[in-house]
């Protein structure tokens, strides 16, 4: 199937042939993580786990400590890792605000850095899989 001469693959179609650009394997990223998952097949299961489990694993994905997580600044580092964050917390079915208040932040902050990540997953994936 085509669209505008690009070729479509069904969705959870697998790509064995196309391997996962090295700057995706280098970067933890929340791109990096969804991509990867994407071409893997794979999708967070939710469930309810602790705050404090998501915010572990989001720190460990960036690369950052708790405290940088909660911190006033707003350079690259701690704005990607805010935005794993959110993706991990919003997988596993936390609200915004919860997301937001366990870590000092307005909603807004959450919700602006998940629709951010979102927006760089689908760009991408859409590399990825059309090479």
């Amino acid at each position: 199937m085509t669209h505008h001469g690009v070729q479509l693959r069904p969705i959870g179609w697998r790509t064995p042939h196309l391997p996962v650009p090295p700057v995706i394997q280098q970067r933890p990223t929340v791109s990096a993580v969804l991509v990867n998952a994407f071409v893997e097949n794979q999708k967070p299961k939710p469930g309810r786990i602790p705050l404090e489990v998501v915010l572990a694993k989001a720190c460990e994905a960036a690369g950052v400590t708790p405290e940088m997580m909660r911190s006033e600044k707003r350079t690259r580092t701690y704005a990607r890792a805010r935005e794993i964050y959110a993706v991990i917390g919003r997988a596993y079915g936390w609200s915004y605000p919860q997301l937001a208040k366990f870590i000092g932040k307005d909603h807004a902050t959450i919700l602006n850095a998940y629709r951010r990540a979102m927006r760089r997953t689908v760009d991408r994936v859409m590399e990825v899989t059309n090479g």
